[in-house]
């Protein structure tokens, strides 16, 4: 697994490095399964969650070295700048993040249930992410057996089959989720459960005070956002370049509708330019037109460049016929509408494309196609 490791000012030599790992794409069944009548009710009904993208995790517990460098205090009741940081509220935690984002050092925060639970298996489908095996837990765990009535530094124990330590001990872990009494209408796309629910906010993972029962991957606790006990830390997620858009509204990407459709018009008049200069029947080849579309969403531009080049039949074997903008279609009093075609068409093909499209009128099918096959390979 890819590893990234942040440099965090006043951090000692000897101190565990924040380093996060790069969990792959994929699916899972999360919760625990219906048949199975020894677990918790919160824990069903078990689904499956698809992540369409990688993202990254904390290798290891937020240590209170760490914590120190950013917040310039230590709240822990056992002490140790390599043990994770606990007596932490899901609130003091929203504060670190916030500070730690304005270091400038990477886009931090707490991750959602079902991206900890992903992590956690790193594949397995068992209690544990090593197995169903009891009597192999202390290899990879601090819970209420072998921990001693205390924390411990921080990957200690055996990791997960992705690196990640300390995911079924040591202290437990607050996400993002508000709490709900059980997954009936859970989110399958590996967001956070943020609507709904009650004041309470999760936490998974087993801790130090932890019977085995309660050390399982799928197993689940909240408590309000203010409370704080020895027992309970984190891991950070960090937000990476994406090829998905996590949100768009009138601001895409930092570029506004009206900028965004200004583009788009400039895009058609530089076509038309170079088409009324270009000889019948067949285009001239030194005419090129490079159309910067950098990280703007690369749909409605490509499914333009595709109407203008009778391409569109071909993509809608495979997908929905796309819907196609022009400057007419995108001008004065339509781009209110045009706002709201975007929210759709991200819903339906949340992707966005970091590429510059160089066209040639005599090679556009070819590279509009060769542009789509790499967004479709992202």
């Amino acid at each position: 697994m890819q590893e990234i490791t942040v440099s965090l000012s006043g951090l000692a030599e000897d101190a565990v490095p924040l380093t996060m790992v790069q969990i792959p794409a994929g699916s899972f069944l999360m919760g625990s399964p219906d048949t199975d009548i020894d677990v918790y009710c919160n824990e069903k009904p078990q689904h499956e969650v698809t992540f369409e993208h990688d993202f990254y995790i904390g290798k290891y517990q937020v240590t209170q070295a760490q914590w120190e460098a950013v917040m310039g205090e230590n709240p822990s009741c056992f002490r140790g700048k390599n043990h994770p940081v606990e007596n932490i509220s899901w609130n003091d935690c929203q504060l670190f993040i916030k500070k730690l984002n304005a270091l400038g050092l990477g886009t931090f925060r707490l991750p959602s249930e079902t991206e900890w639970e992903y992590a956690c298996r790193a594949g397995s489908t068992t209690n544990y992410c090593f197995g169903g095996a009891v009597a192999l837990l202390g290899d990879y765990a601090f819970y209420r057996e072998n921990s001693g009535g205390l924390t411990h530094p921080v990957g200690q124990k055996k990791p997960n089959a992705w690196g990640l330590y300390d995911m079924h001990g040591n202290v437990q872990e607050w996400c993002r989720d508000v709490r709900h009494k059980d997954y009936d209408g859970a989110p399958i796309d590996g967001s956070a459960w943020v609507k709904g629910g009650a004041s309470c906010r999760v936490f998974r993972g087993g801790a130090w005070t932890s019977a085995v029962w309660n050390c399982r991957s799928a197993h689940r606790s909240s408590t309000e956002p203010d409370s704080c006990c020895g027992n309970l830390g984190f891991r950070l997620v960090m937000e990476v370049p994406s090829k998905r858009c996590e949100k768009v509204s009138t601001d895409i990407l930092g570029l506004s509708v009206r900028e965004f459709c200004k583009r788009v018009a400039e895009f058609e008049k530089q076509w038309n330019q170079i088409v009324r200069n270009s000889p019948k029947p067949e285009p001239a080849k030194p005419h090129i037109m490079e159309v910067n579309v950098i990280e703007i969403p690369m749909w409605p531009v490509l499914w333009f460049a595709w109407s203008k080049n009778g391409i569109c039949s071909d993509y809608g074997k495979k997908a929905r016929k796309p819907r196609c903008f022009s400057a007419g279609s995108i001008s004065g009093d339509r781009v209110n509408s045009l706002e709201a075609e975007i929210e759709k068409l991200h819903k339906e093909k949340p992707l966005v494309a970091n590429i510059e499209l160089t066209l040639t009128l005599d090679s556009v099918k070819e590279e509009i196609t060769a542009g789509c096959q790499k967004i479709h390979e992202m």
